[in-house]
């Protein structure tokens, strides 16, 4: 099978995903406080700060500290120099680009995400707030601050896509005119959670779909991006079923013990009502 090279996804975004599940999902969730390994291993905090590698210690020592309800910005980031066939470009050199129009996404999933509890509002990352130098998850957090959100949704399409000839053959004598070539997409749809302040790791989830097209010759090429899209739109979707789920327990862990997360809904449904900015409906 002769697959193009697959679309490089950025390498700090791949590291914090964890590995797939044979069912194609995967979601991981920040656990809670660990036990006091100064009573289990007789070791003082200072000790083992002291023992600890420093880059090491300054990720343990990040905290959570967006409040309840949250301003999320969201952010699609691919390799430096990504396009295809339905994005131009994607803005940014260096180790990532980020896409700033849509492709794949619809206006729905925005309403989605949007519409999960404790969500008090939702923002894209624009270029406008971007530099033209992107390295790490620093310049993500920087424009979603300028945004005011307080955290950070972060997400990537890894795509590998190619074209098999089932009847060789057979190919030749009918000069591409029957359905001789098979499209075939694999696509894995991740997605990191951070912390705006602090760039905490609340979680990742991650997704994968695949998709196979009949293909006739001389229209291989549109037949294979049509399958990418489809690939690429599946495995988003079932990302964002994911995400609801890490969201809850997002929720559920930054609450207070024993709060009415319906109640608070209520209340944050209330006030965006009142406000001026609120929309007519109209």
């Amino acid at each position: 099978m002769d697959y193009a090279k697959p679309m490089r996804r950025a390498l700090w975004c791949a590291m914090c995903v964890a590995a797939l599940s044979p069912l194609g999902c995967a979601r991981y969730t920040t656990p809670g406080p660990g036990a006091d390994l100064a009573r289990l291993t007789g070791l003082t905090p200072e000790q083992m700060r002291a023992a600890t590698d420093t880059q090491i210690q300054q990720v343990l020592d990040r905290n959570p500290l967006s409040p309840m309800p949250a301003i999320l910005a969201v952010a699609r980031v691919q390799g430096s120099g990504y396009s295809s066939h339905s994005v131009r470009q994607s803005y940014g050199l260096g180790g990532y680009s980020v896409v700033t129009t849509r492709d794949i996404e619809r206006d729905s999933d925005y309403q989605r995400i949007a519409a999960m509890p404790m969500v008090a509002d939702l923002v894209t990352i624009s270029r406008l707030f971007l530099p033209k130098q992107l390295e790490d998850h620093q310049q993500l957090r920087e424009a979603a601050a300028a945004a005011h959100a307080d955290m950070l949704l972060i997400y990537t399409l890894d795509t590998a896509m190619g074209v098999k000839d089932l009847l060789e053959p057979a190919s030749v004598i009918t000069l591409g005119l029957f359905p001789s070539q098979q499209a075939q997409v694999s696509s894995s749809a991740a997605a990191v959670l951070l912390d705006t302040r602090t760039g905490f790791l609340y979680g990742s989830v991650e997704a994968t779909e695949h998709r196979r097209q009949a293909a006739n010759a001389w229209t291989s090429a549109q037949a294979v991006d049509d399958a990418r899209q489809a690939a690429e739109r599946a495995a988003f979707e079932a990302m964002l079923d994911e995400f609801e789920h890490l969201w809850a327990d997002v929720v559920r862990r930054r609450l207070p013990q024993g709060a009415d997360v319906e109640a608070l809904q209520r209340e944050l449904g209330a006030k965006d009502a009142e406000s001026p900015d609120a929309p007519s409906g109209q």
